[in-house]
Formats: structure tokens, sequence, C-alpha cells
């Protein structure tokens, strides 16, 4: 008996370790630091395209902005428009060994500030067949798993695909005490554990919703960045604050938990 329950104690310890993290390094910080150029129709600028980060960038290597209209940054922002990917290497490189867990965080804006000047993801019908919007997440090349939000506040996360040809593994709608405002700036963050695919800890403008899936592996997401979709050239979206962190288990919590069960387990012995 004090076998089966000291195996039960070291799955308390496990399952403690799999669910409590804490931050570790920084391996990509961007708060795209600038003032650059005021976004604009076109396919120029592309600014962001073989840009370093300007904070921290463990990995090396610059941003990637794909084809598409034009990008860059303005007030210390990033912003592109019509269809335009932005993403960078975060696969293991030189001392620098990527995590299995990974948190992924962004400050983004649909930049929809009136019926005349839509922000991407405002496009009627398109919506429900598109993943139109800003996107945070990770790339295989140029497929996409991660989550669009759109003009609604709704979360669409993207199976490795295309937003114009979209595998949804799942769509969850606006959570927030508070209208959804396109044209305000909220966060988005979430961790993936690449050994599982799993998602977690995903909030949005501060709400915790739940995502079930097993898409994050590590071939999936050795990319990390962003994109902007819209309907046409002259509509933008913006994203700030870009941050990739590795998660680790926190020896605080493991070290209690352990405490406890060795406890338990000098208890029930005496």
């Amino acid at each position: 008996m004090n076998r089966m329950f000291s195996l039960v104690v070291a799955g308390l310890v496990v399952a403690a370790v799999s669910v409590f993290a804490a931050p570790g390094d920084v391996i990509v910080r961007d708060n795209f630091t600038g003032t650059g150029t005021a976004p604009t129709t076109g396919k120029i600028p592309a600014d962001l395209n073989n840009r370093p980060p300007d904070t921290t960038n463990l990995p090396g290597g610059n941003w990637v902005a794909g084809t598409g209209w034009s990008n860059g940054i303005y007030n210390n922002y990033a912003w592109a428009n019509a269809d335009v990917q932005v993403r960078k290497s975060i696969a293991s490189a030189g001392s620098y060994t990527k995590p299995q867990r990974i948190t992924i965080s962004a400050d983004v804006n649909l930049g929809w500030t009136s019926a005349t000047v839509r922000g991407p993801g405002v496009s009627g019908t398109t919506n429900a067949a598109y993943a139109r919007g800003v996107a945070l997440g990770f790339f295989d090349v140029d497929r996409f798993t991660g989550a669009v939000v759109n003009a609604s506040g709704t979360l669409k996360f993207l199976n490795h695909s295309y937003w114009h040809a979209p595998d949804f593994i799942t769509t969850l709608a606006w959570a927030g005490e508070e209208p959804f405002d396109p044209s305000a700036w909220y966060n988005l963050t979430y961790t993936i554990d690449t050994s599982t695919g799993g998602i977690m800890d995903l909030e949005f403008d501060g709400v915790a919703y739940n995502v079930s899936t097993t898409a994050f592996t590590n071939a999936y997401t050795n990319l990390a960045g962003f994109y902007v979709n819209s309907d046409t050239g002259n509509t933008y979206g913006y994203v700030d604050n870009f941050q990739v962190m590795e998660m680790i288990p926190e020896p605080s919590t493991l070290a209690c938990v352990a405490a406890a069960g060795l406890l338990a387990l000098r208890r029930r012995r005496a």
C-alpha cells in the first residue's frame, strides 16, 4: 500500500510540473520602436521585412514580411495591410535551444475607426468563410497555426492552413464585459506545448478561454509572428509589444507539492 501511495504522490508532482509554470527567457521581443511611415496604400513601404527585433532576439535573424501589400512601423507600433505575413525563426540556433513550452503575446488593433475606413476582418459575409483580421501565432513557411481576431472580437484558430482556405480548430465568441471595439488595443496571449501540440493559458483582453487541440507541434511552430488580412489594400491592422517567451516549471510550486506529498507519506507510515 505504501508503494502505491508513493506512486500517487510522484504522479502529483509530475502533474504539478505540467500545470504550473513560470516565465523563463524571453526568446523574441519587439516593441517596434520608431517613428517610421504612416499606414499607406500600395505595396510600399515594406519596412518590417529584413528588420531585426529591437529588444530581444536569442535565435538571431530578422523578420520576414511575406508578399502582399505594405507594412512598416509608425509611432512605435507595427502596421500592415491587405495580406501581409510577418514572421521570424524561433528554431534552435547557436547556443539557443527552442523550448518545449512557449508563450506568445502581443497587443493587437484592427484599425477600424469608421465605416469608410474599414479595418481587417470587416468584410460582411466573407468573415464566415475566411480568416480575416489580425492573427498571432506560428508559421510553417506561410501556413499558419494560431489565433485570428476578427471585427466582432471573435477568435478563430487555424490549423496549419491559409486565411483564404482555413482549417478551423475552433471559433470562440467575444467574452469581454464591454462590447468589442475594433479600433481599440487588446492583449492576446497563450502558451503552447510542442510535445503535445496543446494550448493553455489563453487570455484575450484578460478573459480566459479554453481550446483543445494538438496542432501546435514542433514542426509547425519554428516561425513565430503575425499576419494582417483585409478586403483591400487601404485597410490596416496594428501590432505592438510582440513577445515569445519560454515557460518553465515553477520550482517553488514543485517543492511545495513534493514536500506535501512526503509529509503525507510520513504520516501514513506512522
